[in-house]
This record gives C-alpha cells, structure tokens and sequence, in this order.
C-alpha cells in the first residue's frame, strides 16, 4: 500500500508501519504504528522536516513504537544541526516507551 503526502511518498508496510523516503512530507496525522522508518535523502540539511503533521486537534501517539533512522553520507549536516523528523501542527505527541535506533550509510557519500 502507498500513500501519497504533498512533496512526497510515503509507504507502509506489514506489521503496521510506516516508511520515508524523502523530506517536506504532508500528511493529516500517523497514530499508534508498530514501527516508523525515516530515511532522511541526499540533500537534507539543518532545519528539514522530514514528515509534517496538518491536523490540530489531533494527538500523535508513538508511544512503545520503534523508530529507525538511516542517514546516508550524502547529507549536508554539521555538528549542532537540526533535522525534523515529525513537526505537528496540534495536539500532543506522545513517546513514552519509544525506541529510538540509528545507522550511517557511508556508501553514499558524495
């Protein structure tokens, strides 16, 4: 299944997930997913946000959930910088119990 954000595609997968594949992605809300993968692109720089929250009276739960980001050398990003995974527009997002894992794809370096 696939779902389509403005600026970008998002796609899901088994065991309630969801997967990004590119940066400025619109979407009303995601909630109560098994696993959220982030793979921030090439290009991505201090400030991006990768994944953008629309609905304002809506809470974000990710609370017990899995989170994996995968940066790869092609990023322009130094150290103190910022990138934005999820940025809500309302409401409250929740992450108490989240695992939060990380890798560095050096393969990609430009």
């Amino acid at each position: 299944m696939h779902l389509n954000g403005y600026g970008g595609s998002v796609a899901t997968f088994g065991n309630n997930g969801l997967t990004t594949y590119t940066k400025g992605i619109t979407l009303a809300n995601v909630n109560k997913l098994d696993a959220y993968n982030f793979y921030l692109p090439a290009g991505t720089t201090d400030q991006d946000t990768i994944l953008h929250l629309t609905a304002t009276n809506e809470d974000t739960n990710m609370s017990n959930s899995d989170v994996y980001i995968t940066a790869n050398g092609a990023l322009h990003l130094a150290k103190g910088n910022t990138v934005n995974l999820i940025q809500k527009d309302g409401g409250t997002l929740y992450t108490d119990g989240m695992n939060v894992h990380g890798a560095y794809d050096k393969t990609e370096e430009t």
